[in-house]
């Protein structure tokens, strides 16, 4: 090791007047033996109320010490006391629940860095998620809006083709898709990527396969057997329609609601929805006694009587309102 000059110089002086130093030091104590010996002893009553001013008198001078310094520091005692209370309550937090008793000060001292540290780092991702979270929100619900602005504005163009349904079906397609991607991004950041998230999707399509092969079964089996659907619900088989059959009903049946409800809206027809929905009804029943029914139920007996009571409901009413 290399030292320089001055603390060289410091280390000599110090040995040089060592000896000087040690008899001041017995000096001091002898000195301090010899008061004591000088005090007159009091008696107990006396030493206690003497101690007892004692300290009044150093609690007074203390006081008055601190105010002053307040005063030149311009702060009042007050605001010193609730700064000071403050500073105590963070120490508090910083520690809470830590209670590592069977440890030493240091090893303590580092356990409580560490947690603390853990906490913060917790904390931090935890506001992080939050401000993802409150941020996907914001962007579902504008793009919501914006939705929903562009279909009241879009509406009687839809109206006017005759093509509502198909558009509503486009959005709502659209926006599943913008779901499903949302979905797959917030699993990327989870990491659902993981074996466990790949093996209960691969349950999921097998479940989804062995309902396909059921439902295939049953209509094949249905075909041996020559069963025909039948429109009433009496049968207990319900009629399996074609694909194209159904688009082709679905987009009339939009087309005429979309030409009722333009209707409507101008104010040439009053009523439109009901009459619509009446002879929609009127086609469904056209359509079941075309078909009939293999099983011979008594549908057609069932909407006689139910048409001889509405017409005798009718009668009564009248009969009621002449006698009143």
């Amino acid at each position: 090791m290399s030292l320089d000059p001055a603390t060289i110089l410091k280390h000599i002086n110090y040995l040089c007047n060592y000896h000087e130093l040690v008899e001041e030091k017995e000096r001091t104590k002898r000195g301090r033996v010899e008061e004591k010996k000088k005090r007159v002893k009091k008696k107990k009553g006396e030493r206690r109320l003497w101690q007892g001013l004692q300290l009044e008198e150093k609690k007074k001078e203390r006081r008055k010490n601190r105010e002053g310094e307040e005063e030149k520091k311009g702060l009042q005692p007050e605001e010193k006391k609730k700064k000071k209370r403050q500073k105590r309550g963070k120490k508090r937090k910083r520690g809470r629940g830590l209670q590592l008793l069977h440890l030493c000060f240091l090893q303590r001292k580092q356990r409580r860095c560490g947690e603390l540290g853990k906490r913060k780092e917790e904390e931090k991702k935890r506001k992080k998620r939050r401000r993802e979270r409150r941020e996907e929100g914001k962007e579902r619900e504008d793009g919501e809006e914006k939705k929903e602005v562009a279909a009241c504005v879009d509406a009687p163009l839809f109206l006017a083709r005759g093509n509502r349904g198909s558009a509503v079906r486009r959005g709502r397609e659209e926006r599943r898709g913008g779901e499903e991607k949302n979905k797959k991004r917030k699993m990327r950041k989870r990491g659902k990527n993981s074996k466990g998230w790949l093996w209960l999707q691969q349950g999921k399509k097998k479940r989804e396969r062995r309902r396909g092969k059921k439902k295939r079964k049953g209509e094949e089996e249905n075909k041996k057997k020559g069963r025909r659907g039948c429109s009433c619900s009496s049968c207990g088989l319900e009629r399996r329609r074609g694909r194209k059959r159904n688009k082709g009903r679905r987009e009339r049946r939009e087309r005429k609601e979309g030409a009722a409800a333009m209707a409507a809206a101008a104010g040439k027809e009053e009523g439109g929805r009901e009459e619509e929905k009446r002879r929609r009804r009127e086609e469904k029943e056209e359509e079941k006694e075309a078909q009939g029914c293999s099983k011979g139920c008594g549908w057609k007996r069932r909407k006689k009587n139910r048409r001889g009571k509405v017409e005798e409901e009718k009668r009564r009413r009248l009969l009621l309102g002449i006698h009143i």
